[in-house]
């Protein structure tokens, strides 16, 4: 409230174009930007963006669910749902037109909004005040993730009340003000903050619990001995300087006036394959209990009891095994720990609405062995509940992976009272084909010790997740198919490979 206002009217805006709030990460300056753009009075409008993937052989792993792909995101490119109302700030994101002042991180001001045009007049610069028509564009990322080259067409603007360091730079505001939800300290983030700063408006910020004392070194302003734990992370004197002489600062003021802003812990439900609660690692049979709600995409299918898992993809669809469904009289449950505590404050229970079972699935073979359920109504997601991401490159042999589910415990034993984990390895394909001649390393993953034993996935795990991590980043790689006897020693559990089938999901998750 101390930057932008409390309310904000369409005639404050042009003296709010040399304010920012500076936000160490993207995912605090989306939050930000929608708590600043709800203080404009306007109607507000919502532009999607058109999503694919440049192939350049064609082949069918370039066709993601557009779900996947509107859940990418990138800090050079617009998001996928473009929230904008008059009177909002915005920056473009490439160069559109030099000589009119149209270049990558000009600010802009919203002020009409159409269906295939943004009208919007330059704040700043020599150009200030000029009036644009910003169209929609084909854009591509500059950074590259997960191997995929999306392209994404939407307008080449987002909001820009708050920005991140990167954006920030080699631009001057007279006003900005420093959000730090966590310590940013032990990678330089706080210096290119302060640089050529000349008033403090709050000296000690408490957001973090870092506390800071002004001294006076080599000319310059200083802070220093900051009085935190983060302390030994630090450069080697302690000191983040000013970069400006103190002859051209004066005596700095420092009034006493709340913090910038109050914020919460930003929540990251609405982003695929990541947590909030941090999950620990290990395997289901020789594994241990999951930290509660750490794997927020995993659901139990129940009729009476459990009966099989299954992973959301989105807030509508759940990809479970085919041999798991033989009718749609079962319910979803979300958000669940203990396997009967369906009623539990995190739990939701959701039902049915169709289900979709592979036209090839073979029940000798397990080949196809692969569904995908349409719930009734929408996940609610939030910290407990929340999607996993559909695969990119699938996981190498060796490479770690993670099983999770509410199974038996043992061959023939009981089942488990609450959520369970396991961590083994992906196997060579050739070695599987020696022990199952049907094995299909197009369709199939195997996983475990085989020489070992004693860490797999067993009765009532099936059509739960095999799950990957790339980048604090969780992926589907599998779905729990079948074995020879649980945890068994040279046969390794068997999970339908996902990256086959989703030009399959793609297309149920869009039928009617």
């Amino acid at each position: 409230g101390e930057i932008f206002g409390k309310h904000i009217s369409l005639e404050d805006v042009p003296n709010l174009c040399d304010r920012v709030i500076l936000c160490p990460q993207d995912e605090h300056s989306l939050i930000v930007n929608e708590q600043v753009l709800q203080r404009l009075p306007e109607i507000e409008k919502v532009y999607s963006s058109v999503n694919d993937i440049e192939c350049e052989d064609g082949e069918d792993v370039c066709n993601y669910p557009t779900e996947f792909l509107n859940s990418l995101t990138s800090s050079g490119m617009p998001p996928h749902k473009l929230n904008l109302k008059a009177g909002a700030i915005v920056m473009l994101l490439r160069n559109l037109d030099v000589n009119r002042g149209l270049c990558n991180g000009t600010r802009l001001i919203v002020r009409r909004l159409h269906n295939h045009t943004v009208d919007c007049e330059v704040a700043t610069g020599s150009d200030k005040g000029n009036r644009t028509l910003i169209p929609r564009i084909s854009l591509i990322p500059s950074d590259t993730f997960l191997s995929l080259k999306l392209r994404r067409r939407q307008f080449s603007i987002r909001l820009s009340f708050a920005m991140t360091i990167n954006k920030l730079q080699e631009q001057t505001f007279n006003r900005l003000g420093l959000l730090l939800p966590q310590p940013v300290f032990s990678h330089g983030q706080l210096y290119v903050a302060f640089s050529r700063a000349r008033t403090i408006i709050d000296e000690s910020p408490t957001q973090t619990g870092d506390v800071f004392r002004l001294t006076k070194e080599d000319g310059f302003m200083c802070l220093n001995q900051m009085v935190t734990n983060f302390k030994t992370k630090l450069c080697a004197d302690y000191k983040v300087r000013y970069c400006c002489p103190t002859n051209s600062i004066g005596k700095p003021t420092i009034p006493t006036i709340p913090p910038v802003i109050n914020t919460t812990r930003p929540t990251i439900a609405n982003t695929c394959g990541r947590q909030v609660i941090t999950p620990s690692y290990q395997r289901i049979v020789g594994g241990t209990e999951a930290v509660a709600h750490s794997w927020p995409w995993i659901v139990s299918l129940q009729s009476r009891d459990h009966f099989c898992g299954g992973t959301l993809i989105d807030n509508r669809h759940v990809v479970t095994a085919a041999h798991c469904i033989d009718s749609t009289n079962f319910r979803v449950i979300a958000g669940l720990h203990q396997r009967t505590n369906i009623n539990g404050p995190r739990s939701q229970i959701l039902g049915v609405q169709r289900v979709f079972v592979h036209e090839q699935y073979n029940k000798k073979t397990e080949a196809n062995d692969i569904a995908l359920v349409r719930l009734a109504q929408p996940a609610q997601f939030n910290d407990y509940v929340s999607a996993i991401c559909l695969p990119g490159p699938d996981p190498q042999e060796s490479q770690r992976v993670t099983v999770a589910g509410w199974g038996v415990l043992s061959e023939n034993g009981n089942s488990a009272s609450s959520l369970r984990q396991v961590t083994v390895n992906v196997m060579n394909n050739q070695a599987q084909q020696a022990y199952r001649s049907t094995f299909d390393v197009r369709q199939q993953i195997g996983a475990g010790i085989p020489n070992i034993g004693g860490k797999d996935s067993c009765q009532g795990d099936s059509g739960g997740p095999l799950m990957y991590d790339a980048n604090n980043q969780w992926y589907l790689s599998g779905v729990v198919s079948f074995g020879d006897g649980c945890g068994a020693a040279r046969y390794p559990g068997i999970y339908t490979r996902t990256s086959a089938y989703l030009t399959w999901l793609r297309s149920k998750m869009n039928t009617p």
